[in-house]
This record gives structure tokens, sequence and C-alpha cells, in this order.
């Protein structure tokens, strides 16, 4: 496993006293542990207790000792002890950090991993760095390297993403059967695209003789994202406009100065001058969005692959012969997702053994029969089954069921794309082009990587740029301004400084 550097030193005579001392007092063998991990279990004997803090989106968590809980422990020869945060978990985490009172395992949003307050703990040995030994449990091992690469600090690991899948990350969606009404190919790059719009908007690409259609339905912040198809950048989780891009020199460097941006801004401006996209793309929501595209007004849109089918039965109702297919690539780029959402961190107060035994549970957590039951709950009280068919009762929900996927979830390669609903002919379509992605996909590059100026400069640098951009496009400043804004941007000391930070840390993660 390809492994980070140490980027600064723990810091303080007594977090290294105390570094000493857990260290000293950790034992196990890796016999042993491999045992564990092959068995699924948290070890033989008395079972394992386990103290565990989770996010819950439910308005009544999971009650201590249910059903579900009963046959997790069971499975995994331990005893839990859950407590379910709903509402603001980030405060409450921090608040626990704070206190260094940790339960044995803890969820660590995904905003939060590569924060102040997480990255100080971590630092002073708040949590096992759990890297040596992720080869010893099978479930675990198999997570992709390109997801190990975005958890990895300072060249140690401190806990289990909840994995997600890489590829089908928010990208273009397209109307096939206007494509066909008006007989164009599928768009390639980002001209053939704006062209395509130009078609849906002046072309009547429903045919029913009505001036109705618009090419792109979305916001104006969706209208950024074509930037990152001129840039080839990708922004966290494939949904944002990017901020920085990898050159060819193995450098990263701020897009706003770059020129492409700049054509991107060009294009886009003749966009909304055109109105190929909504007029009120200022202030639109995601639901009038999301409507604007099923009540068949808009021939293409953002959205995760797996959308298809739900839009596509949607759309049929106003036109039956409505086919809605992802764009796999533009420009020979596609975005590429985080590839988890959250992890789950280990408390360094509990000794080696037991850390193995925590790693054996979190093991069981990505297997089959662990998501199978998080997901449907028990046979006869949270689902129902016939003829292989499975149906969710009410107790599904009234029991919050769905929360114990903050806990347990297994890696799919076609998790953004397909359903299970879902025909199978749209599942294989979509299956390849996931495939397709795969081969160009972009990761977003500066995802972890700690500048300290971008800390404190960084959030206000990047609220200029992003006004300038929406002033350009809105015809409210000259594209002379935005040439200008740029040389200015060149100069800025803050912006230096961050580029120098993240590229000192670029470095570090490279090993060089």
């Amino acid at each position: 496993m390809k492994i980070r550097k140490k980027q600064r030193m723990l810091g303080g005579l007594l977090t290294l006293v105390l570094l000493s001392a857990l260290i000293a007092g950790c034992s196990g063998n890796k016999e042993e542990n491999q045992g564990e991990a092959r068995g699924g279990k948290a070890g033989d004997g008395a079972p394992t207790e386990i103290s565990i803090m989770l996010p819950s989106a439910a308005v009544t968590p999971p009650k201590e000792g249910n059903e579900v809980q009963r046959e997790i422990e069971k499975q995994t020869n331990t005893k839990l002890h859950i407590q379910w945060v709903s509402g603001a978990y980030e405060d409450k985490a921090n608040v626990t950090l704070a206190s260094g009172e940790l339960p044995d395992l803890m969820t660590i949003k995904s905003p939060d991993i590569f924060g102040n307050v997480f990255r100080t703990m971590t630092q002073q040995g708040a949590f096992w760095d759990i890297a040596p030994y992720i080869k010893d449990y099978p479930n675990i091992s198999k997570l992709p390297q390109a997801i190990w690469d975005k958890v990895t600090m300072d060249g140690k690991i401190y806990g289990v993403p909840r994995p997600r899948a890489l590829e089908g990350a928010t990208f273009y969606v397209i109307r096939q059967d206007w494509l066909d009404n008006l007989g164009l190919a599928m768009p390639t790059n980002q001209e053939e695209l704006f062209k395509v719009w130009e078609a849906f908007t002046f072309d009547d690409p429903d045919q029913n003789g009505k001036d109705d259609t618009i090419g792109f339905a979305g916001s104006l912040g969706h209208v950024e994202v074509m930037s990152n198809l001129f840039t080839k950048a990708s922004g966290i989780y494939g949904s944002v406009t990017a901020q920085w891009k990898l050159q060819d020199d193995g450098k990263l460097i701020n897009t706003a100065l770059l020129p492409s941006l700049r054509d991107s801004l060009v294009m886009m401006r003749k966009a909304i001058e055109e109105k190929l996209v909504p007029e009120d793309a200022v202030t639109i929501k995601s639901e009038q969005i999301n409507n604007l595209f099923i009540s068949g007004k808009a021939g293409t849109k953002l959205d995760k692959s797996f959308s298809n089918y739900k839009n596509e039965l949607e759309l049929r109702k106003v036109d039956p012969n409505a086919v809605i297919v992802p764009i796999p690539v533009l420009n020979g780029y596609a975005p590429q997702d985080l590839g988890f959402l959250n992890m789950i961190a280990i408390s360094k107060k509990v000794p080696e053994a037991k850390m193995k035994k925590l790693l054996a549970f979190l093991d069981y957590g990505l297997s089959d029969e662990a998501y199978d039951l998080a997901q449907w709950g028990i046979k006869d009280i949270h689902y129902t089954e016939e003829n292989g068919e499975r149906t969710k009762t009410d107790r599904y929900t009234s029991d919050s069921i769905s929360d114990y996927l903050n806990l347990i979830y297994q890696y799919d390669r076609y998790g953004n794309t397909t359903r299970p609903n879902m025909p199978d002919d749209m599942k294989a379509m979509l299956e390849k082009t996931v495939e397709e992605k795969e081969k160009v996909s972009v990761p977003d590059y500066s995802f972890g990587l700690v500048s300290e100026t971008n800390l404190t400069a960084g959030v206000e640098l990047s609220k200029k740029i992003d006004d300038m951009k929406t002033k350009v496009l809105l015809g409210k400043e000259s594209m002379e301004a935005w040439d200008t804004f740029v040389e200015d941007l060149k100069v800025n000391p803050d912006l230096i400084k961050i580029t120098d930070e993240l590229n000192a840390a670029l470095q570090e993660l490279k090993g060089k």
C-alpha cells in the first residue's frame, strides 16, 4: 500500500510520553489478528464491548438492543453501545474530540477529516494509525487504493472509510430521443455540447411545434461546472466548480488562472445571453430544475446516472418516447467522485489487541451479509419476501434501520449508477458508461492537502473569485475586467502562498 510521508513532527514532550506509554501497553500478534479477520468476528470468548458514536438521520434513532443490533452482535461476538447523534453531528463530534473522552469508534465526517480539530487530535496520538494492519482484513483491504490515497494524512491512515463508488459522479445526462429527433450525434466536447443546447432550444426537439424548450436545466452554479470540462479539473464530489488543476509538470494551479477557464466563461456567458439555460438561473432551486427536466422542457441536466430510470418514468408521463442517457465523456474528461462518505476512527485509548477486534468488527461491516442486514433488516419483521421479491415493512422505517448504514456499507463499483429495480438493458448501458469513465476520470488532486494560509485567507479569496465569475457570466463585468482580475491574482501574495503550500503537501504525498 502506498503511504504518504509524515508532514510534521508530533509536538510537545507530554505528547511523546503519552504515545510511548500507549504503545508500550499494546500487545497482540499477527496470527491472532488474521484469525479474527478471516472469521469476521471480534474474537472468541466473552463478547467485546464496543462504544460507538454515529450520526442519525432519523427523528427517533434505533433503540438499544433492537433485532438488527442483536444480529450484528451475534455475528461479531460483540456488545454494542451506540450513541446516535441527530442533527448537528459535526458540533457534537468536535466537542467530543476536544473533551478527550472518546468512544472506541466514532464517525468523522468527510469534510472534517482534514479539519483543524481532527488533524490536531491525530497529531497528538488520539487515534490509531491502521495502515500497518489493513492487509490482514479481507474486506477492508479490498477497498480501492484511490480511496485509501484520499484518507491518508501525514503518511498515516486514521480510520476505515465508509466507501462509495469512485465513478458515476454528477455529470451531464441528455435526452437521447431529442438527439435522434434532430439527427444529432452524442456530443463529445464542450463545443458540440453547446451546439446541442442551441438545437434543443431553437429547433423544436420534442416536435410539438412550440417554442417551449431549453438546452440545459441548471442554476448559475451548474453553469459554472462547464469550466471543469475546459480545465479538466475535478472539484470535490465531482459536482462543483474545481479550484485546482494538476498540470503536466506535476504541480497544482488555481483554475482561475487558466486560459481554458476564460474560454468557458465566454461560452457560458453566451449560453445565458441566448437563453439556452433558465432565465432565473441565479435563483432557481434544485426542485425547480428537476421539474423543468422531467416535465419535458429541457434536454440536459447535471445528475447522478442512477436517476435515469426514475426520471425516465416521470418523463414518459408527458412524452412516452422519452429516453435519458448519461454523457459518458466530454473533452476526454469525466469527474471522479470522492469514493467515500465519512470515516470511522479508532480511539488510541484502546489497546492493540482490542483495536484488532475493532478492525475485525469493521471488516464485517463491509461484508455482503452485513450490508444486506442494514439494507433490509430482519425477514418478516422489517421486510417480507414473496417470489424472490422483497418489500420493506413499516417497521423498517419506524425502527430507523437505515441508520445502520452509517456503520455498515459496502464498496460497489456501480453504486452511483445502477439500482436493483432498473431494467437489465439500462443496467448494462450504465455499467458500460462507468467503465468508459474509469479510463479518463479526474480526481480532486487537492483533496486532503493542507495549506495553513488556505485555512485562513483562502475562504475570502475563493469568494472573490466566485463573485467575479458570477459578474462576468451575468454581463455585469466585461471579459477585459476578468483579464485584469486574473493578472492581479497572479501576484496575489495569499494565492501564491496557498499554491506553494499545497504543492509542498502534494510532493509529500508523492513521497518526494
